[in-house]
């Protein structure tokens, strides 16, 4: 290849790859403004703050009147083999169903091969259990490593720290859950956590059409009154 044949083809991907980066800021920023949109209609307060540097991103939208709060959140990090990669989740949260202790998780049904797995790990020395759930979850703090899972029957995966058994009992079989849940594969599929900061439904993802925004805290919404009307 000669000397200008490179240089063409240099330019040309420095132009395609500026092309790019170009139009990922051009959605990013009408996703923003969709967003913005969104809140406005629906009488909704807004943030945007960085997460975490220049890769980072958190947008927290709120209702006060119904003291719920809706957080997409975004970061890029490199893991220690150089490898490049973004934590991406949405979460509804409501403070008031906090527990005073203990935590409670409500996640997708398993094959049963898969949830006995599931348990073994959480009661390893290793803390593999623990890794698990927080590359599902996020952090959820000390509580986290004294998670079983509870043997009751019911939709769903159930997992609690003794004494929260019963703490998302109230919505295992809530139909807006199930429905939720169908046609979805596990990793895609809606989880409630209950905890000392509220009850919160998670969704591993940025959640980015308004209706799927919508759909999603109206499900919020809906279990943490079922939760309120069971307390």
């Amino acid at each position: 290849m000669g000397t200008m044949t490179v240089a063409a083809f240099l330019v040309i991907a420095a132009l395609a790859g500026s092309g790019i980066v170009f139009a990922a800021f051009r959605n990013n920023r009408k996703w923003r403004a969709d967003l913005r949109e969104l809140a406005s209609r629906e009488g909704w307060r807004i943030e945007e703050t960085a997460a975490s540097g220049q890769d980072g991103m958190r947008i927290d939208i709120s209702d006060p009147a119904r003291g719920w709060t809706l957080t997409l959140y975004s970061l890029g990090h490199s893991t220690s083999g150089g490898r490049s990669g973004t934590t991406r989740w949405t979460r509804f949260t409501a403070p008031d169903l906090a527990l005073g202790d203990g935590l409670a998780v409500l996640g997708p049904d398993m094959p049963d091969g898969a949830r006995i797995r599931l348990e073994s790990a959480l009661g390893s020395t290793g803390g593999i259990g623990h890794m698990i759930l927080t590359k599902l979850l996020g952090a959820l703090g000390p509580d986290m490593s004294r998670l079983q899972a509870v043997p009751d029957e019911g939709a769903g995966t159930l997992l609690a720290t003794p004494g929260a058994e019963t703490a998302l009992m109230p919505i295992r079989d809530a139909p807006d859950l199930a429905s939720a849940r169908r046609g979805r594969n596990p990793a895609q599929q809606p989880v409630a956590i209950r905890d000392g900061q509220g009850f919160a439904l998670r969704h591993s993802g940025l959640m980015r059409k308004p209706d799927d925004l919508r759909a999603f805290v109206a499900l919020g919404h809906s279990l943490a009154e079922r939760l309120r009307a069971a307390a």
